[in-house]
């Protein structure tokens, strides 16, 4: 990787200096904080270079498709499933009727939540989806980082960040700004790829998750937990599945960047034969993809 296009950081957890590596892919390395267990890339792309990642073929070839909107139709029912549980979850922090999504891509959260009652607004750096939000979903998305959106102290009752903290270039500084836009007694959702996944030693380096381009941080319930709590957070409490689950929520063999390999092949042909045998042992033992939080001010 030319030097020019990378940056050495510290832990953004703890500040550290020293780490070991993790994995190297693409050229780049992941590495651990060996002060409080962070998993990070670094050297990283700079921003310039991470941001160009997300450009209209991103979001019209890889990102649209993957959220069932290949034409950039709506489909409602289905966003409705996978956002209700958390909505439900968010539900007994209404009070003023506000909530922000940081990192709402094409909005089809917010529009899910509109529906229900929340008032919305939404933050997104790409440029595509924000027009797809404002013109075809009709939702207030300001085009931007949440730092830059300036929205005034204590003046949501929930904040979303869904796959979006392990994209950021300064998480703990983000989340300490939805920190402050939350009234006390406010609630934030946080869901992020989960470092224990069973899917990293199954799959390995050829895993998807572990993609130092864009994916600049890899979280344990550790990890996350700290950071909420370093941030002022003072009830952190976390889900290994919500309603209307799926086995493949749990473990998703598809995820590979290496679909056709034999390993991958191996894996797709046990977790869809067996998948749904281990789900309960999975779920129990916190080996799932995804990690899910929900910290109250």
């Amino acid at each position: 990787m030319v030097n020019s296009m990378v940056e050495n950081i510290p832990c953004n957890l703890c500040g550290a200096q020293d780490s070991e590596p993790y994995f190297t892919k693409g050229g780049l390395t992941i590495v651990r904080c060996t002060r409080c267990g962070l998993v990070y890339v670094n050297p990283r792309l700079k921003k310039t270079e991470v941001w160009k990642r997300y450009n209209p073929d991103y979001f019209w070839q890889e990102y649209m498709p993957a959220h069932r909107a290949p034409n950039g139709e709506f489909v409602a029912d289905w966003h409705r499933q996978r956002a209700q549980p958390v909505l439900n979850l968010l539900q007994p922090y209404y009070q003023l009727g506000t909530l922000l999504e940081v990192g709402c891509a094409a909005g089809f959260f917010l529009k899910i939540a509109e529906e229900t009652g929340w008032k919305t607004h939404g933050v997104e750096i790409m440029s595509p989806a924000v027009a797809y939000a404002r013109d075809t979903l009709g939702l207030n998305v300001f085009e931007g980082t949440l730092e830059q959106a300036q929205f005034g102290d204590e003046s949501f009752d929930a904040v979303v960040m869904i796959e979006t903290v392990e994209h950021l270039l300064d998480p703990a500084e983000t989340v300490r700004q939805a920190y402050r836009l939350l009234r006390p007694g406010g609630a934030i959702w946080i869901a992020v790829p989960n470092l224990r996944s069973i899917m990293l030693p199954l799959l390995g380096v050829d895993w998807s998750v572990l993609s130092p381009v864009e994916h600049l941080y890899y979280f344990t319930e550790d990890t996350l937990r700290q950071m909420l709590k370093n941030i002022g957070f003072r009830s952190v409490q976390f889900f290994w599945r919500l309603d209307h689950h799926h086995v493949l929520k749990t473990m998703n063999p598809y995820n590979t960047h290496r679909p056709g390999s034999l390993r991958s092949r191996l894996v797709r042909w046990g977790v869809l034969t067996f998948g749904r045998v281990v789900d309960p042992l999975i779920i129990k033992m916190k080996r799932t993809d995804r990690l899910m939080a929900l910290a109250v001010k």
